[in-house]
């Protein structure tokens, strides 16, 4: 689940669940690995390149993703399939608003 001690713009659960992208690909990555693990590796891979064509970060189900995983801003995340990432990781992108 989403940590709310971070300085992100999450302020309520409901927004998570309905609306940030990054929560629905850790989701979707999930059930994908799940299905990797059972040997249905054809399948799994589809999903994989659902999730990436409609979300743009592409999760590959072989990888290894902990609990508490926090994907701000994530168009564009790409990981591969020997990654490994812990518990409780926040994984921020730098954004640039202007021009300097």
């Amino acid at each position: 689940m989403c940590s709310f001690s971070c300085a992100c713009n999450i302020s309520i659960m409901w927004h998570v669940m309905f609306l940030l992208q990054g929560y629905h690909s850790l989701q979707s990555y999930r059930v994908a690995h799940v299905l990797w693990n059972q040997g249905r590796t054809v399948l799994a891979l589809a999903l994989q390149s659902r999730i990436s064509e409609v979300f743009g970060i592409d999760i590959h189900p072989a990888s290894r993703i902990g609990e508490g995983i926090l994907l701000d801003h994530g168009t564009g995340v790409v990981v591969g399939e020997t990654a490994v990432i812990g518990n409780r990781v926040s994984l921020m992108h730098v954004l640039l608003d202007k021009l300097l």
